[in-house]
Protein backbone atom coordinates (compact mmCIF):
# COMPACT_ATOMS: atom_id res chain seq x y z
CA UNK A 1 0.00 0.00 0.00
CA UNK A 2 1.15 3.37 -0.99
CA UNK A 3 0.76 6.11 1.49
CA UNK A 4 0.83 10.05 1.99
CA UNK A 5 3.76 11.75 3.32
CA UNK A 6 1.02 14.12 5.47
CA UNK A 7 1.18 13.69 8.97
CA UNK A 8 -0.93 15.65 11.35
CA UNK A 9 1.08 18.34 13.27
CA UNK A 10 1.24 21.25 15.15
CA UNK A 11 3.17 24.07 17.38
CA UNK A 12 3.62 26.24 20.36
CA UNK A 13 5.07 29.18 20.10
CA UNK A 14 6.32 30.85 23.57
CA UNK A 15 6.57 34.37 23.08
CA UNK A 16 8.65 36.64 25.59
CA UNK A 17 7.14 39.32 26.85
CA UNK A 18 9.16 41.90 28.75
CA UNK A 19 8.65 42.66 32.56
CA UNK A 20 6.46 45.16 33.95
CA UNK A 21 8.34 48.79 34.76
CA UNK A 22 9.42 48.06 38.19
CA UNK A 23 8.81 45.02 38.45
CA UNK A 24 10.82 41.71 39.40
CA UNK A 25 8.71 39.20 38.94
CA UNK A 26 5.85 39.99 36.86
CA UNK A 27 5.33 40.57 32.75
CA UNK A 28 2.88 41.71 30.78
CA UNK A 29 1.23 38.38 30.11
CA UNK A 30 -1.82 38.91 31.47
CA UNK A 31 -2.90 42.00 30.08
CA UNK A 32 -1.69 41.15 26.49
CA UNK A 33 -4.02 38.08 27.03
CA UNK A 34 -6.77 40.15 28.31
CA UNK A 35 -6.14 42.60 25.17
CA UNK A 36 -6.70 39.57 22.68
CA UNK A 37 -9.49 38.70 24.34
CA UNK A 38 -11.35 41.33 23.50
CA UNK A 39 -9.91 42.08 20.18
CA UNK A 40 -12.45 41.83 17.71
CA UNK A 41 -11.25 41.71 13.34
CA UNK A 42 -12.68 44.96 11.54
CA UNK A 43 -14.79 44.88 9.04
CA UNK A 44 -15.40 43.23 6.60
CA UNK A 45 -14.27 40.46 8.81
CA UNK A 46 -16.16 41.72 12.38
CA UNK A 47 -15.36 38.55 14.30
CA UNK A 48 -14.41 38.46 17.51
CA UNK A 49 -10.69 37.00 17.52
CA UNK A 50 -11.81 34.75 20.96
CA UNK A 51 -14.09 31.76 20.92
CA UNK A 52 -16.31 32.36 24.05
CA UNK A 53 -18.27 29.93 26.34
CA UNK A 54 -22.18 30.71 26.96
CA UNK A 55 -21.35 32.93 29.96
CA UNK A 56 -19.51 35.54 27.54
CA UNK A 57 -16.16 34.99 29.06
CA UNK A 58 -13.19 33.90 26.68
CA UNK A 59 -12.25 30.25 25.77
CA UNK A 60 -8.47 30.21 25.09
CA UNK A 61 -9.49 28.79 21.22
CA UNK A 62 -8.88 31.21 18.49
CA UNK A 63 -10.89 31.49 15.48
CA UNK A 64 -8.66 29.99 13.44
CA UNK A 65 -8.74 27.06 16.23
CA UNK A 66 -5.41 27.66 17.59
CA UNK A 67 -4.96 28.67 21.30
CA UNK A 68 -3.64 31.25 23.10
CA UNK A 69 -3.11 31.38 26.78
CA UNK A 70 -0.73 32.16 29.38
CA UNK A 71 2.01 30.10 30.65
CA UNK A 72 4.66 29.49 33.54
CA UNK A 73 2.15 30.64 36.18
CA UNK A 74 3.57 32.59 39.54
CA UNK A 75 0.14 32.66 40.99
CA UNK A 76 -3.41 32.21 39.37
CA UNK A 77 -4.07 34.47 36.76
CA UNK A 78 -0.47 35.73 36.53
CA UNK A 79 2.09 34.14 33.86
CA UNK A 80 5.28 34.58 32.32
CA UNK A 81 4.58 33.66 28.86
CA UNK A 82 2.21 34.90 26.35
CA UNK A 83 1.98 31.12 24.67
CA UNK A 84 0.13 31.31 20.88
CA UNK A 85 -0.25 27.51 19.23
CA UNK A 86 -1.17 26.57 15.60
CA UNK A 87 -4.39 24.57 15.17
CA UNK A 88 -4.27 20.84 14.15
CA UNK A 89 -2.40 20.59 10.97
CA UNK A 90 -2.03 18.37 7.84
CA UNK A 91 1.39 18.85 6.43
CA UNK A 92 4.67 20.95 7.19
CA UNK A 93 3.00 23.62 4.56
CA UNK A 94 -0.26 24.33 6.59
CA UNK A 95 2.52 24.98 9.57
CA UNK A 96 3.72 27.74 7.90
CA UNK A 97 0.88 29.72 7.55
CA UNK A 98 -0.27 28.82 10.59
CA UNK A 99 2.73 29.49 12.42
CA UNK A 100 3.15 33.06 10.93
CA UNK A 101 -0.61 33.66 12.15
CA UNK A 102 0.51 33.39 15.90
CA UNK A 103 2.87 36.60 14.99
CA UNK A 104 -0.01 37.87 13.88
CA UNK A 105 -2.24 37.36 16.83
CA UNK A 106 0.77 38.36 19.38
CA UNK A 107 0.61 41.86 17.24
CA UNK A 108 -2.54 42.26 17.62
CA UNK A 109 -1.94 41.85 21.62
CA UNK A 110 0.26 44.04 21.70
CA UNK A 111 -1.14 46.68 19.51
CA UNK A 112 -4.58 45.95 21.36
CA UNK A 113 -3.11 46.42 24.65
CA UNK A 114 -1.39 49.81 23.52
CA UNK A 115 -4.37 51.23 22.24
CA UNK A 116 -6.39 50.22 25.72
CA UNK A 117 -3.31 51.59 27.51
CA UNK A 118 -1.08 54.31 25.99
CA UNK A 119 2.11 52.27 26.55
CA UNK A 120 4.29 50.38 24.14
CA UNK A 121 4.90 46.72 24.55
CA UNK A 122 6.51 44.55 23.06
CA UNK A 123 6.31 40.58 21.72
CA UNK A 124 9.72 38.46 21.04
CA UNK A 125 9.85 34.95 18.95
CA UNK A 126 12.97 34.07 20.30
CA UNK A 127 14.39 31.67 22.26
CA UNK A 128 16.57 33.60 24.97
CA UNK A 129 15.93 35.99 27.35
CA UNK A 130 17.29 37.55 30.40
CA UNK A 131 15.85 35.59 33.65
CA UNK A 132 14.69 39.02 35.31
CA UNK A 133 15.63 42.37 34.58
CA UNK A 134 18.32 42.98 36.73
CA UNK A 135 20.50 40.00 36.36
CA UNK A 136 22.85 38.69 33.43
CA UNK A 137 21.68 35.25 33.43
CA UNK A 138 19.47 33.51 30.93
CA UNK A 139 16.51 31.45 30.35
CA UNK A 140 14.82 29.95 27.61
CA UNK A 141 11.64 30.55 25.78
CA UNK A 142 10.75 28.15 22.62
CA UNK A 143 9.10 26.35 20.40
CA UNK A 144 7.19 22.55 20.65
CA UNK A 145 6.26 20.67 18.03
CA UNK A 146 3.78 17.77 18.02
CA UNK A 147 3.85 15.02 15.49
CA UNK A 148 1.04 12.44 15.87
CA UNK A 149 2.75 8.74 14.92
CA UNK A 150 1.90 4.98 15.46
CA UNK A 151 2.44 4.27 18.81
CA UNK A 152 3.68 0.64 18.61
CA UNK A 153 5.80 1.48 15.68
CA UNK A 154 7.54 4.57 16.90
CA UNK A 155 7.23 4.59 20.90
CA UNK A 156 10.12 2.11 21.87
CA UNK A 157 12.50 3.54 18.98
CA UNK A 158 12.45 7.63 19.82
CA UNK A 159 16.13 7.44 20.51
CA UNK A 160 16.46 6.67 16.63
CA UNK A 161 15.37 10.54 16.72
CA UNK A 162 17.57 11.80 18.44
CA UNK A 163 21.14 11.95 16.44
CA UNK A 164 18.52 14.03 14.19
CA UNK A 165 17.28 16.18 16.45
CA UNK A 166 21.27 17.53 17.46
CA UNK A 167 21.83 18.09 13.96
CA UNK A 168 19.09 19.66 12.34
CA UNK A 169 19.33 23.07 13.65
CA UNK A 170 22.09 23.89 11.43
CA UNK A 171 19.20 23.82 8.93
CA UNK A 172 16.35 25.15 11.58
CA UNK A 173 18.09 26.87 14.45
CA UNK A 174 17.70 30.54 14.50
CA UNK A 175 21.01 32.22 15.16
CA UNK A 176 21.58 34.74 18.24
CA UNK A 177 23.77 35.21 20.95
CA UNK A 178 24.02 33.65 24.05
CA UNK A 179 27.07 34.63 26.59
CA UNK A 180 28.08 37.32 24.00
CA UNK A 181 28.50 34.37 21.19
CA UNK A 182 26.91 33.92 18.05
CA UNK A 183 25.54 30.51 17.51
CA UNK A 184 23.67 28.76 15.42
CA UNK A 185 20.91 27.82 18.06
CA UNK A 186 21.16 29.17 20.97
CA UNK A 187 18.12 27.18 22.56
CA UNK A 188 20.95 24.25 22.25
CA UNK A 189 22.50 25.76 25.49
CA UNK A 190 19.60 24.86 27.52
CA UNK A 191 19.39 21.17 27.19
CA UNK A 192 19.35 19.32 30.61
CA UNK A 193 17.56 15.77 29.65
CA UNK A 194 17.00 13.63 26.52
CA UNK A 195 13.64 12.66 27.56
CA UNK A 196 11.78 14.09 30.43
CA UNK A 197 7.88 14.30 31.29
CA UNK A 198 8.05 17.97 32.07
CA UNK A 199 9.60 20.45 30.35
CA UNK A 200 10.29 23.50 32.46
CA UNK A 201 13.84 23.12 33.93
CA UNK A 202 14.45 19.67 32.60
CA UNK A 203 14.38 21.50 28.93
CA UNK A 204 14.28 17.49 27.10
CA UNK A 205 14.85 17.42 23.86
CA UNK A 206 11.93 15.27 23.37
CA UNK A 207 8.78 15.48 26.66
CA UNK A 208 7.35 12.10 27.28
CA UNK A 209 4.41 13.30 28.97
CA UNK A 210 1.30 10.86 27.17
CA UNK A 211 -1.04 13.39 25.65
CA UNK A 212 -1.83 12.39 21.83
CA UNK A 213 -5.16 14.07 21.98
CA UNK A 214 -6.40 11.35 19.46
CA UNK A 215 -7.26 7.74 19.76
CA UNK A 216 -4.34 5.97 21.87
CA UNK A 217 -3.32 3.98 19.45
CA UNK A 218 -1.90 7.19 17.86
CA UNK A 219 1.52 8.61 20.22
CA UNK A 220 2.38 12.55 19.73
CA UNK A 221 6.15 12.95 19.60
CA UNK A 222 6.18 16.10 21.16
CA UNK A 223 9.85 18.12 20.45
CA UNK A 224 10.73 20.36 23.10
CA UNK A 225 13.93 21.57 21.58
CA UNK A 226 12.51 23.68 18.71
CA UNK A 227 13.54 27.03 18.08
CA UNK A 228 11.11 29.87 17.17
CA UNK A 229 12.36 31.34 14.05
CA UNK A 230 10.57 34.33 11.30
CA UNK A 231 12.11 33.04 8.46
CA UNK A 232 9.35 30.73 6.10
CA UNK A 233 12.16 28.12 4.76
CA UNK A 234 13.55 27.40 8.36
CA UNK A 235 9.70 27.00 9.38
CA UNK A 236 8.91 24.53 6.41
CA UNK A 237 12.49 22.46 6.97
CA UNK A 238 11.89 22.12 10.42
CA UNK A 239 8.34 20.76 9.93
CA UNK A 240 8.40 18.72 6.77
CA UNK A 241 12.07 16.83 7.25
CA UNK A 242 11.37 16.01 10.96
CA UNK A 243 7.57 14.49 9.54
CA UNK A 244 9.59 12.87 6.94
CA UNK A 245 11.86 11.41 9.54
CA UNK A 246 9.44 9.88 11.76
CA UNK A 247 8.07 8.46 8.43
CA UNK A 248 10.59 6.27 8.36
CA UNK A 249 11.28 5.40 11.47
CA UNK A 250 7.69 4.27 11.53
CA UNK A 251 7.80 2.07 8.17
CA UNK A 252 11.12 0.94 8.93
CA UNK A 253 13.43 2.64 6.58
CA UNK A 254 15.53 3.78 9.53
CA UNK A 255 16.01 0.74 11.80
CA UNK A 256 19.45 2.09 13.82
CA UNK A 257 21.54 4.60 13.74
CA UNK A 258 24.65 4.90 16.50
CA UNK A 259 24.50 6.81 19.57
CA UNK A 260 25.60 9.55 20.67
CA UNK A 261 28.35 10.03 24.14
CA UNK A 262 26.72 12.98 25.19
CA UNK A 263 23.17 14.44 22.80
CA UNK A 264 23.48 17.65 25.05
CA UNK A 265 26.83 18.66 24.26
CA UNK A 266 26.96 17.50 21.09
CA UNK A 267 23.77 19.86 20.09
CA UNK A 268 26.11 22.72 22.23
CA UNK A 269 29.05 21.70 19.73
CA UNK A 270 26.99 22.05 16.94
CA UNK A 271 25.55 24.97 17.72
CA UNK A 272 28.69 26.88 18.66
CA UNK A 273 30.69 26.11 15.37
CA UNK A 274 30.54 28.65 12.73
CA UNK A 275 33.54 27.38 10.88
CA UNK A 276 31.40 24.19 9.12
CA UNK A 277 33.15 20.14 9.14
CA UNK A 278 30.90 19.61 12.11
CA UNK A 279 31.84 16.97 14.15
CA UNK A 280 30.52 15.06 17.92
CA UNK A 281 31.77 12.43 19.26
CA UNK A 282 29.81 9.03 19.42
CA UNK A 283 29.03 6.00 21.99
CA UNK A 284 32.01 3.80 20.12
CA UNK A 285 34.45 6.81 21.02
CA UNK A 286 35.11 7.78 17.26
CA UNK A 287 33.93 10.56 15.87
CA UNK A 288 31.29 11.66 13.02
CA UNK A 289 31.20 14.63 10.96
CA UNK A 290 27.46 15.60 11.41
CA UNK A 291 26.47 16.22 7.61
CA UNK A 292 28.02 13.03 6.54
CA UNK A 293 25.76 11.60 9.43
CA UNK A 294 22.78 12.88 8.32
CA UNK A 295 23.19 11.69 4.66
CA UNK A 296 23.91 8.37 5.56
CA UNK A 297 21.51 7.98 8.33
CA UNK A 298 18.71 10.05 7.55
CA UNK A 299 18.63 11.59 4.03
CA UNK A 300 19.37 8.19 2.72
CA UNK A 301 15.71 7.00 4.34
CA UNK A 302 13.68 9.31 2.82
CA UNK A 303 14.85 9.64 -0.11
CA UNK A 304 13.57 5.62 -0.30
CA UNK A 305 10.47 6.99 1.73
CA UNK A 306 9.64 9.33 -1.04
CA UNK A 307 10.40 6.63 -3.66
CA UNK A 308 7.34 4.16 -1.64
CA UNK A 309 5.01 7.48 -0.68
CA UNK A 310 2.31 9.38 -2.61
CA UNK A 311 4.67 12.56 -2.81
CA UNK A 312 3.09 16.19 -3.31
CA UNK A 313 4.56 19.25 -5.10
CA UNK A 314 5.53 20.33 -1.29
CA UNK A 315 7.04 17.42 -0.14
CA UNK A 316 9.15 17.60 -3.54
CA UNK A 317 10.04 21.37 -3.09
CA UNK A 318 11.00 20.94 0.83
CA UNK A 319 13.54 17.84 -0.60
CA UNK A 320 14.93 19.75 -2.96
CA UNK A 321 15.11 23.03 -0.12
CA UNK A 322 16.93 20.45 1.89
CA UNK A 323 19.48 19.04 -0.46
CA UNK A 324 20.34 22.66 -1.74
CA UNK A 325 20.85 23.93 2.19
CA UNK A 326 23.16 20.69 2.78
CA UNK A 327 25.31 21.16 -0.62
CA UNK A 328 25.69 24.92 0.68
CA UNK A 329 26.90 23.45 3.97
CA UNK A 330 29.10 21.03 3.17
CA UNK A 331 31.17 23.74 0.62
CA UNK A 332 31.08 26.19 3.38
CA UNK A 333 28.81 28.97 1.95
CA UNK A 334 27.05 30.35 4.39
CA UNK A 335 26.44 33.61 2.92
CA UNK A 336 24.26 31.73 -0.30
CA UNK A 337 21.90 30.69 2.33
CA UNK A 338 20.92 34.45 4.19
CA UNK A 339 17.91 34.15 2.00
CA UNK A 340 16.50 30.69 3.13
CA UNK A 341 17.92 30.00 6.57
CA UNK A 342 17.43 32.25 9.58
CA UNK A 343 20.78 31.43 11.60
CA UNK A 344 22.75 32.33 8.11
CA UNK A 345 20.84 35.79 7.66
CA UNK A 346 21.82 37.02 10.79
CA UNK A 347 25.48 36.07 10.73
CA UNK A 348 25.55 38.16 7.56
CA UNK A 349 23.61 41.35 8.83
CA UNK A 350 24.26 41.63 12.34
CA UNK A 351 27.24 39.37 12.67
CA UNK A 352 29.51 40.32 9.66
CA UNK A 353 27.64 43.27 7.91
CA UNK A 354 26.54 44.96 10.96
CA UNK A 355 27.21 48.72 9.60
CA UNK A 356 26.13 48.21 5.90
CA UNK A 357 22.75 47.37 7.61
CA UNK A 358 22.35 49.25 9.97
CA UNK A 359 24.71 52.12 10.03
CA UNK A 360 25.93 52.49 12.88
CA UNK A 361 29.80 50.76 14.29
CA UNK A 362 28.89 47.31 15.58
CA UNK A 363 29.08 46.97 19.79
CA UNK A 364 28.32 43.71 21.70
CA UNK A 365 25.36 45.67 23.38
CA UNK A 366 23.97 46.55 19.66
CA UNK A 367 24.42 43.52 17.94
CA UNK A 368 22.25 41.84 21.03
CA UNK A 369 19.79 44.90 20.42
CA UNK A 370 19.58 44.65 16.79
CA UNK A 371 18.63 40.59 17.35
CA UNK A 372 16.08 41.44 19.80
CA UNK A 373 14.60 43.76 17.16
CA UNK A 374 14.91 40.60 14.53
CA UNK A 375 12.66 38.77 16.79
CA UNK A 376 10.39 41.43 17.94
CA UNK A 377 7.17 40.77 15.89
CA UNK A 378 5.97 44.20 17.12
CA UNK A 379 9.18 45.63 15.32
CA UNK A 380 9.09 45.91 11.47
CA UNK A 381 12.78 45.39 11.14
CA UNK A 382 12.42 41.78 10.11
CA UNK A 383 10.01 42.54 7.31
CA UNK A 384 12.52 45.31 6.12
CA UNK A 385 15.56 43.33 6.59
CA UNK A 386 13.85 40.35 4.94
CA UNK A 387 12.63 42.24 1.72
CA UNK A 388 16.38 44.01 1.39
CA UNK A 389 17.31 40.40 0.95
CA UNK A 390 14.55 38.73 -1.22
CA UNK A 391 14.07 36.39 1.35
CA UNK A 392 12.39 33.45 -0.15
CA UNK A 393 8.82 32.99 0.52
CA UNK A 394 6.73 29.73 1.19
CA UNK A 395 3.21 31.15 1.26
CA UNK A 396 1.84 34.25 0.59
CA UNK A 397 -0.12 37.01 2.62
CA UNK A 398 -2.83 35.70 1.43
CA UNK A 399 -2.66 32.86 2.81
CA UNK A 400 -1.43 33.61 6.18
CA UNK A 401 -4.70 36.13 6.47
CA UNK A 402 -6.50 32.85 5.79
CA UNK A 403 -4.81 31.16 8.55
CA UNK A 404 -5.71 34.10 10.99
CA UNK A 405 -9.20 34.35 10.34
CA UNK A 406 -10.06 30.25 9.40
CA UNK A 407 -9.38 26.37 10.75
CA UNK A 408 -8.12 24.39 8.12
CA UNK A 409 -10.85 22.94 6.42
CA UNK A 410 -12.44 19.51 7.13
CA UNK A 411 -10.51 19.02 10.23
CA UNK A 412 -11.55 18.72 13.78
CA UNK A 413 -10.06 22.84 14.80
CA UNK A 414 -12.91 23.68 11.89
CA UNK A 415 -15.31 21.50 13.44
CA UNK A 416 -14.37 23.25 17.42
CA UNK A 417 -14.74 26.63 15.90
CA UNK A 418 -18.06 25.97 14.08
CA UNK A 419 -19.22 24.47 17.45
CA UNK A 420 -18.67 27.36 19.32
CA UNK A 421 -19.66 29.93 17.15
CA UNK A 422 -23.23 27.91 16.71
CA UNK A 423 -23.76 26.36 20.67
CA UNK A 424 -22.33 29.34 22.31
CA UNK A 425 -25.14 29.66 24.63
CA UNK A 426 -25.02 26.13 25.62
CA UNK A 427 -20.63 25.54 25.42
CA UNK A 428 -19.56 24.93 28.63
CA UNK A 429 -16.33 24.08 28.06
CA UNK A 430 -13.67 23.85 24.49
CA UNK A 431 -10.71 21.40 24.39
CA UNK A 432 -8.26 19.85 21.59
CA UNK A 433 -10.53 16.94 21.57
CA UNK A 434 -13.68 17.30 23.52
CA UNK A 435 -16.58 20.12 24.28
CA UNK A 436 -19.25 20.14 26.48
CA UNK A 437 -22.90 21.49 26.25
CA UNK A 438 -24.83 21.57 29.12
CA UNK A 439 -24.06 18.92 31.17
CA UNK A 440 -22.87 16.86 28.73
CA UNK A 441 -19.48 15.94 27.14
CA UNK A 442 -18.35 14.53 23.84
CA UNK A 443 -15.11 13.16 23.14
CA UNK A 444 -13.54 14.01 19.87
CA UNK A 445 -10.55 11.77 18.71
CA UNK A 446 -10.79 11.66 15.17
CA UNK A 447 -8.61 14.77 13.71
CA UNK A 448 -9.92 14.09 10.05
CA UNK A 449 -13.10 14.02 7.88
CA UNK A 450 -14.79 16.83 9.66
CA UNK A 451 -17.00 18.09 6.14
CA UNK A 452 -19.60 20.68 6.43
CA UNK A 453 -21.84 18.50 5.81
CA UNK A 454 -20.53 15.57 8.92
CA UNK A 455 -20.46 18.58 11.35
CA UNK A 456 -24.11 19.86 11.15
CA UNK A 457 -25.08 16.16 11.63
CA UNK A 458 -22.74 16.11 14.97
CA UNK A 459 -24.34 19.39 15.46
CA UNK A 460 -27.67 18.29 15.02
CA UNK A 461 -27.47 15.02 17.31
CA UNK A 462 -26.45 17.48 19.89
CA UNK A 463 -29.54 19.82 19.98
CA UNK A 464 -31.26 16.70 20.31
CA UNK A 465 -29.98 15.01 22.94
CA UNK A 466 -29.17 18.73 25.03
CA UNK A 467 -33.20 18.97 24.42
CA UNK A 468 -32.43 22.89 23.75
Amino acid sequence: MVSSLAMWQGVEVEFCVPYKRGSLIYTYAPELIEALQSYVFPEPYSKPAVLRFSDGTPSQFLINGGRAYGDISSRPGIYDILEITTPECRNALQIVAYEKATEVYARIAAQEYSRRSGEVVHVYKTSVTRSSPDTDQYTTRGLHESYLVEREKVFEKLDLLVPYLVIRPLFCGAGGYYRGCFTISPRQFFIREVYAKEIYGWWPLICLRDEPHAPRHMYRVHVTNGEPTRSEVAIFLRQSITSYVLHAIQRGFIKEVPRLWNPAAAAMSVSENLQGDWKFLLADGSYANALDYFNAYYLEAVEKLFGESVVDDYDRRALSELKLVLSKLEQGLFEDLATRLEWAMKLKVIEKEFSQFFEEKPTPELKEAAVNQWTAVTDPTYDELAEELKVVRIVSDEEILQAVLNPPPETRAYLRVTLAERLQRHLRDLGWSHFQVDERVYAVEQLEGWTPERVEELISKVEREVEF
